[in-house]
């Protein structure tokens, strides 16, 4: 059984992390996680429990898996995914009148 995906992505200059995961069946639970040097910047968690009465319920997370793991992929690309602003680099000047 497919444990997790992962997958890093160049977005507007940064390199983005995600990450999608279960713990299975006593934790039914999906989680994806998106990382930006190795801070989660955001995280998406649905659970399957409704699924348990599929007739292959191991394929039925992997699809779910990765349709989620996709889905969070392509709403970073699109910009559907506030991101945090860098700050800019200021420089301090001193002002020679000053006392």
């Amino acid at each position: 059984m497919v444990t997790g995906f992962n997958t890093n992505i160049e977005y507007q200059g940064a390199v983005y992390h995600v990450q999608t995961e279960h713990e299975g069946s006593g934790y039914p639970i999906i989680t994806t996680i998106l990382f930006q040097e190795g801070v989660a910047l955001m995280s998406r968690k649905t659970s399957y429990l409704s699924c348990s009465r599929a007739t292959s319920l191991e394929q039925a997370i992997t699809e779910w898996m990765k349709a989620q793991h996709k889905t969070v992929l392509k709403e970073l690309v699109s910009g559907n995914i506030p991101l945090p602003m860098k700050t800019p680099v200021t420089t301090a000047v001193a002002d020679e009148g000053a006392i």
